[in-house]
């Protein structure tokens, strides 16, 4: 059965990935290349020189743009490209002009208009690889944000066979295009990709490339290799959401050493602050039969006021101290919950713990308040420990009433019958010591 953490993956993937491509987006798109009148440095063509006149006004342009003074920006670009020298422009003047256009409206968030310049700038013959190189990427980040993952695609495929060396982030966006058209695996191969070239440089994964690793490997139920990315993400970028996803992924594959151990590492770093985390956590170490941690771990959250002090709290905290032995511990938390009780079992608890520990008046006073509070599931046990409370104080009568109400029920009947037997005999003895020490008076 896969956990609700695990199905929160599929949620978030889609704000995940839109987030992380927003932020390559914001990284500077237009930077101006190199202009020269030699062959670039490709070896491939010769770009067309950029007259100073026209370079002056970009680069003003630019300026302008980037400080926030778009208006400025457009006057300029736009007094350069509607004068009557544009025809006297030349392709590659034309190129960066639509380049510029551009940025200008990717400043203004206008992507469809941003994508129709830039498309200009690609299809130009005469620029510079390195310009259509830029060109075809930042098309390619924008219709991803356009959400047209199908020319994302094929701007990012064509990039790619120009680019000199593609880095991480590159392969980790085309696996984010080919993850939004559900290719999963192609969409890991890139990621992955990324990842390796990113590692190979001494850098350590970013959060949101292996958060979408992770995504990816669960969508293909390749739980393994998820708890792997996690493992990951616990180590570089310890939150959390890390943590718990982590534990889920070890539930998962039954693997309950490492999933407690992960969770004990979360409560320790301090990431378990609401009460339904403390309290699945508490249940965690009860099932891997730990109740000792379970009653500090709950004991600890009912002080700091994290989990609630009611009925049910108190009850499994104080059948954790009494599990775990630690039975005067286990009294006062007992107390409070018999309180709160409407019906008899946590005062049934109370009494077998008041017997463990010799306080036998108590004991008979808590099993009197079970059978009186009734509801019980086994109420003759509670008549077991009356007889046994009442016999070690001597009141056989008492203990022997007792012994004979739990001899009625059967699931203790023979135990009942055992306990009268032993009862009586126990009378007889008393009885007999009792006359021989009046004789040798």
């Amino acid at each position: 059965m896969i956990s609700n953490a695990c199905r929160s993956l599929r949620k978030s993937s889609l704000i995940l990935i839109r987030f992380f491509v927003i932020m390559l987006v914001m990284m500077p798109l237009c930077t101006m290349p190199t202009l020269s009148a030699k062959p670039s440095s490709e070896g491939k063509k010769a770009t067309l020189t950029v007259r100073a006149k026209i370079f002056d006004k970009l680069t003003e342009a630019q300026a302008m743009i980037e400080k926030g003074s778009y208006l400025e920006g457009k006057k300029i670009l736009d007094a350069l490209y509607d004068s009557r020298d544009r025809k006297s422009l030349n392709a590659v003047e034309l190129a960066y002009t639509f380049n510029f256009y551009g940025f200008y409206y990717y400043s203004k968030e206008n992507f469809r208009e941003a994508i129709r310049y830039y498309k200009k700038v690609a299809d130009t013959v005469e620029i510079s690889d390195a310009m259509k190189i830029q060109a075809l990427y930042t098309l390619g980040q924008l219709e991803f944000v356009e959400e047209n993952f199908g020319k994302s695609l094929e701007y990012l495929l064509s990039w790619l066979d120009l680019a000199q060396k593609p880095t991480g982030d590159s392969f980790v966006l085309i696996g984010q295009v080919y993850y939004q058209i559900k290719n999963y695996n192609q969409a890991i191969a890139y990621v992955e990709k990324g990842i390796y070239l990113s590692s190979k440089e001494g850098k350590k994964p970013k959060e949101n490339w292996l958060r979408l690793q992770a995504a990816l490997y669960f969508e293909k139920k390749n739980i393994k290799k998820t708890a792997l990315v996690y493992e990951k993400l616990v180590s570089y970028y310890p939150k959390k959401t890390y943590f718990t996803q982590l534990a889920s992924m070890y539930g998962e594959l039954e693997e309950s050493l490492k999933q407690t151990a992960v969770m004990q590492a979360a409560y320790r770093a301090g990431f378990l602050t609401k009460e339904t985390d403390i309290i699945n956590y508490a249940y965690m170490l009860l099932a891997r039969d730990l109740p000792y941690k379970a009653a500090v771990v709950l004991d600890e959250g009912i002080s700091e006021g994290k989990v609630s002090k009611n009925y049910k709290n108190l009850k499994t905290l104080g059948n954790a101290y009494y599990t775990a032995h630690e039975l005067k511990k286990a009294v006062p938390v007992l107390k409070q919950a018999a309180s709160l009780a409407n019906d008899g079992e946590i005062w049934m608890m109370l009494a077998s713990t008041f017997l463990n520990l010799e306080k036998y008046k108590a004991a008979e006073n808590a099993s009197r308040s079970a059978l009186e509070k009734g509801q019980l599931k086994n109420e003759g046990m509670a008549y077991i420990i009356l007889g046994t409370a009442t016999l070690n104080q001597k009141r056989f009568d008492d203990a022997e009433k007792a012994f004979s109400q739990a001899s009625k029920y059967e699931k203790t009947r023979m135990h009942g019958q055992q306990w009268l037997n032993y009862a009586q005999s126990e009378r007889k003895k008393t009885e007999e010591l009792g006359k021989w020490l009046s004789a040798d008076i």
